[in-house]
C-alpha cells in the first residue's frame, strides 16, 4: 500500500478549494464510467473463482438479493410494518430492473476513502483505487447509486457530470430504487456487526425512500 502513488482522497478533500474538490468528483464519475465499460458474463458477486451464485438477469439477481436482505432485516429485529412498506415499494418498481440487460464490472464501494489522489498544480488527480472486496457484476446504475448515497447535492451533480449520459429511461427512479436497496443492506450490516447507533437513522431513510 505504501508503494502506491498518492494518499486517500478522503483525507485530502477537506482541505481542497471548492472547485478542486468538485473536479475530483467529476473524475470519480469518469472513473465509474470506465469501470462500467467492462462487460461481465452474468450477474452476481465476484469471488476468487469467478462470479458467485450467478444469475442470468439483473431482475433475477436483484430480486433474490432484496428478498434475502428483507428476511434478514426482520430476523434482526427490524420493524415488520416498515418491512412490508419497503417490500411494496420494491415490488411496484421491479420492472425498472429489466432495463439493464448487460452486467458490467461494479466496484460497489467507490467513495473518497477508497481512492488515492495527489495534489498537482491544477488540483487533485486520482491515482489509484482500493478495496475491491465487494466488487460485483451488475447494473451500472446500482454502482452509481451507491457512490452518490453519502454525497451532498453539489458533489452529486459533479459526479453525475463526470459520468455522463445514463443511456437509460427512468434512470432517476432506478437510482432511487437502488438507494432503497443499499440502505436495507447497510441496516442489515450494521445490525450484524452490533453497531446499533445508526439503525434508527437508516430505518428513517428506509421510510423516506419507500415513501417517494
Amino acid at each position: 500500500m505504501t508503494s502506491l502513488n498518492g494518499v486517500s482522497l478522503g483525507l485530502l478533500e477537506k482541505d481542497l478549494p471548492p472547485e478542486q474538490r468538485l473536479s475530483a468528483y467529476v473524475q470519480i464519475g469518469q472513473l465509474l464510467r470506465e469501470f462500467h465499460r467492462i462487460p461481465m458474463e452474468t450477474f452476481g458477486y465476484i469471488g476468487s473463482t469467478g462470479i458467485l451464485t450467478p444469475h442470468s438477469t439483473n431482475h433475477a439477481y436483484m430480486t433474490h438479493q432484496f428478498r434475502r436482505k428483507l428476511d434478514e432485516f426482520i430476523e434482526r429485529g427490524g420493524d415488520s410494518s416498515l418491512a412490508r412498506k419497503v417490500a411494496g415499494y420494491f415490488a411496484d418498481r421491479t420492472h425498472l430492473l429489466h432495463a439493464c440487460t448487460q452486467a458490467v464490472l461494479c466496484h460497489n464501494d467507490l467513495h473518497a476513502g477508497n481512492l488515492l489522489a495527489t495534489i498537482t498544480p491544477t488540483g487533485a488527480q486520482l491515482t489509484g483505487v482500493l478495496d475491491f472486496e465487494g466488487a460485483l457484476a451488475g447494473d451500472p446504475l446500482m454502482d452509481v447509486a451507491k457512490a452518490l448515497y453519502y454525497l451532498d447535492d453539489t458533489t452529486r451533480r459533479a459526479l453525475l457530470q463526470g459520468y455522463g449520459d445514463m443511456n437509460r429511461e427512468h434512470w432517476r427512479q432506478t437510482l432511487e430504487l437502488y438507494h432503497l436497496n443499499f440502505v436495507l443492506e447497510l441496516w442489515c450490516w450494521m445490525a450484524q456487526i452490533g453497531n446499533e447507533q445508526p439503525l434508527g437513522r437508516l430505518a428513517s431513510d428506509l421510510e423516506h425512500y419507500s415513501a417517494v
